[in-house]
């Protein structure tokens, strides 16, 4: 189960190109080892940005 807050700071800061603090770069997807959270992060920058 996945935390919704936890889920949509880090889609704001990959979407915005904000810093990873674990790593001080920029937070890509990869980062993301958890395949649970990468889903639910796909998923909620899936439904927040505009279709192309």
């Amino acid at each position: 189960m996945t935390n919704p807050l936890v889920v949509q700071v880090i889609a704001e800061r990959i979407m915005s190109g904000g810093i990873n603090p674990k790593t001080a770069g920029v937070y890509t997807l990869d980062e993301i080892t958890n395949e649970e959270y990468k889903k639910a992060v796909v998923d909620y920058i899936a439904t927040v940005s505009p279709q192309i």
